[in-house]
């Protein structure tokens, strides 16, 4: 069970991460068009502050949770759609695969 929680932990901070940079063009964005509304951003921004806030979630979980404690992650992992996330919660990333595989496996 920690190892999968710990890896939930990881797979919300790398996207909390990826939506970082994706919150920081919109503000580039949003700059140079002179826009006056923010709500984009701000909602961009809300929604990166709620996987980080996942992912310590997960984390704290992975490091507090009984080591004898088991869990089947399968029946979870058959419901993810992105199959290189689906391959990093399950630990079985390929060498091969790249973020860009992800636009495809849905």
């Amino acid at each position: 069970m920690r190892a999968v929680l710990g890896r939930a932990s990881v797979e919300a901070r790398r996207l909390a991460e990826d939506l970082t940079a994706l919150d920081r063009t919109i503000g580039r964005a949003i700059q140079s068009a002179g826009a006056d509304d923010l709500r984009d951003l701000q909602q961009a921004d809300a929604i990166r502050q709620g996987l980080e806030g996942l992912s310590r979630f997960f984390a704290t979980l992975a490091e507090t949770t009984d080591p004898a404690i088991m869990c089947d992650p399968a029946q979870a992992i058959r419901n993810v759609p992105l199959r290189a996330q689906a391959q990093r919660l399950a630990q079985t990333l390929l060498q091969t695969d790249t973020p860009e595989d992800e636009l495809w496996d849905q």
